[in-house]
Parts: C-alpha cells; structure tokens; sequence
C-alpha cells in the first residue's frame, strides 16, 4: 500500500464509467504531480477522495448527474442567427456535432480563442441551435481514484491549483452525441483524401517508425490484454511492424494483414502474414469464423470503405469474437480521410462506433480513452508536449 501523506505529492489514476443508450464508455486519466495541498478543494468529491486514500489506495464512488461537471440547463440553450456563426470551408453545422465556441460571435460569456465544444441541438437556413452544456451533464458516472505512488515535494511559493476531475472531463461525452450524429448518416459521409494517391505507392516505402511514443504504446497493450487470451486467434489488420500486444499472451496465431510485406516481416507477433489493399479490395482473404479477434491500431482513419471491411471483419470473427479499433492524434495526412482531421478527438470515437452500427454486425459496443499519461524523457517529441499521445478504442462483439 503506498503511503498517504498530504504534504506529498503523488500520480493518481481517474476512471471515468458511464453508459448511453446500452454503450459503455471509460475514461482513464493519469494525473501526474498530483499536488494534496494546493489541488483539493474543501467539500469537493476529491476532498472525500482523498480521506479515503488514507486508509486504501483505492476509492469508489457513484456520482448523480451533474455532481462532478455544471448540472443541465435550459439556459445555455440559445438560437444564434447563422450570420453571427464564423463558419469557413472546414466547418459545416451538422446537428449533434462539436465545434469550438470562438466561432459564436457576440454571444455573452464567448470570447475570442475560445476552444471549449459546444453541441449543435439544431439548425435551419437562419438559426443555429447552441447547447453550452458539459456533454455528461445529464449522466450518472461511476468514478474510482487510484492512488499509484507519493514523494515528498519541494518547498512552494505561489503556483497553480489543477482541477483534475474537470481537465479528465475535457472531452468525454462528446463520442455519444457524436455517434448520434453519424449513426444512420454514415451512408451519406464522403471518405475522400487530400491524395488520393495509390496506396500501394505510399506503403512501398520501408518507415519502421513508432506511430506512437512508448507510453502510449503501454497503454494501447493495456486495453488489448482486456481482450485477449493465451490460446486466442488474432487478425492484426493493416498490420505493420507492430502489433501492440501483451507480451505475455501466447496466442495461437497471429495473422496480419498490410501493406508493406518487409515491415511485417520483422513483426515479431506475426506467425503469418498477407498483403492486401483493403481500400482497393474490401474483402478479407480469411474462412469464415476462423479467429477470436481482430485489432486494427492506428489505421481506421485510412478506410475509404470503413462499413464493407466491418462487416467483412464480423465474417470472419467467431460467434462471440471482438473487433477492437484503437487510434490516437497522429497520422499521416496523405492518407487519412479528410472528414477524420477536422472532428474533436472524442468525435472520432463516434464516428468509429457509427461503422459498428452501420455494419449491422456487433453488439455490446464499449469504447476507452487513456490520456494523461507523461511522454517519456527520451522521446524525440518531448519539447513540443509534455504529454504522451492519447489513445482511443473502440470494440464490439461480433452478432
């Protein structure tokens, strides 16, 4: 059991639970630095946290709605005439999309740089409908801390207070309003690219680069040992040189599908493997039912045929199978749709949920977010941000 002490400072874990409409979301965020002093606040929800760390690392609680985030109100409802909303070419007001708040002008309380989302409720050729309120404004969450370690810190003067619970709250419950948005729509989405180069051009190219820093990676091995057991039969699809697995999972096959033949050969997971363009081709050259998983990571973004390849992936799971799609904030540009780099980071969690749907194939859907976590010393991105990459997932059992 780690010490508590409230003169530490210490790195605290927040688990974020919530369902909507039969979904199970979570939010994990790792809180570094976590200062006892200076970022507990009397009579909060943290305060109470923290009494119960001095006697368990680990503390649980069921919170109503609108207890930790602003309660709902009718009042940050409002109709905006459209010539007060600065839309350019990338922003089109789509009901139940996210869009920064700066965009609304003249409106008390918005200023200029304003990045905090706001929910579009609806719009018409002179209105557009603005819900200001926080996205899990009106859902009962199951939160639990974890007290992971403690140190001693430094002598202070002046500094700044970190609500934790709110920067964890940045963001989760945009994913269900957003596969609100898309869910239905998805036949109506263009997948088009900046280049629409050929893939196989593109991919000919040796990189053997990490797509996302170690931590991240970490924590990409930690939602997929959720999933997988020794014995499994797994399909890493638009597999490259890594395949982000528990090392200590001994599945029975590891089969990959990409496009680089020479960066799968040096996957060391792989025990076979195939190359094949599923942008040209949509169809997976697998038997029926022959594996108890399939993980595609950091690659969804790519599909130009995202609901053919799921169904295609249900083909080929067994009944009870999971398809698990994890993504994070990097990609390559060339070749990801363009709809994918100009929605919120928790969108993108939606709009993959809308290709679970649109497929008609999966049910039990769940999705994860792991963000918060230090980027390692050694990275080569370390003085442009702080934090590892975000990693995001969504995953479905197979009908």
């Amino acid at each position: 059991m780690t010490d508590f002490n409230p003169r530490y400072l210490a790195d605290l874990t927040i688990k974020v639970s919530w369902q909507d409409q039969g979904h199970r979301h979570q939010e994990n965020y790792f809180a570094t630095n976590f200062n006892f002093y200076r970022d507990v606040f009397p009579g909060t929800l943290l305060e109470a946290a923290c009494d119960a760390l001095h006697d368990s690392n680990t503390f649980k609680v069921h919170v109503a709605e609108g207890q930790v985030v602003p309660p709902y109100s009718e009042k940050n409802v409002f109709s905006v005439p459209l010539k007060r909303v600065d839309m350019d070419e990338k922003i089109i007001a789509v009901p139940n999309r996210f869009y920064p708040r700066h965009i609304l002008k003249g409106v008390p309380g918005i200023f200029k740089g304003n990045f905090i989302p706001f929910r579009v409720a609806g719009i018409n050729h002179t209105h557009l409908i603005a819900d200001l309120n926080h996205p899990l404004s009106l859902k009962e969450l199951d939160l639990e801390f974890c007290l992971l370690n403690s140190r001693i810190r430094a002598r202070e003067r002046g500094g700044a207070c970190t609500d934790w619970l709110e920067t964890a709250l940045d963001g989760p419950g945009i994913q269900a309003a957003a596969f609100n948005a898309f869910a239905g729509a998805v036949d109506t989405l263009t997948f088009q690219r900046k280049y629409p180069d050929r893939d196989a051009d593109f991919y000919s190219v040796d990189r053997l680069v990490g797509h996302i820093d170690a931590q991240a990676d970490e924590n990409l091995v930690w939602i997929y040992n959720d999933f997988i057991n020794d014995h499994d039969a797994v399909l890493d699809l638009m597999a490259a040189w890594q395949s982000h697995l528990p090392d200590g999972i001994r599945c029975s096959k590891v089969s990959g599908l990409g496009m680089n033949a020479h960066e799968m050969d040096e996957n060391p997971c792989l025990t076979n493997f195939l190359v094949h363009d599923l942008n040209e081709a949509p169809v997976l050259p697998y038997e029926n039912a022959e594996f108890d998983h399939v993980i595609c990571s950091l690659s969804v973004e790519y599909l130009i045929h995202p609901v053919a390849v799921f169904k295609e992936v249900a083909r080929v799971l067994k009944p009870g199978g999971s398809f698990i799609v994890s993504f994070s904030n990097r990609w390559f540009p060339e070749k990801s749709i363009s709809l994918w780099e100009n929605l919120h980071e928790f969108e993108r969690v939606g709009l993959v949920m809308a290709y679970f749907a649109a497929s008609g194939c999966f049910r039990n859907l769940e999705t994860r977010s792991v963000r918060g976590y230090p980027r390692p010393f050694d990275d080569p991105h370390i003085n442009k941000t702080r934090l590892s990459d975000p990693i995001y997932a969504v995953a479905g059992t197979v009908v």
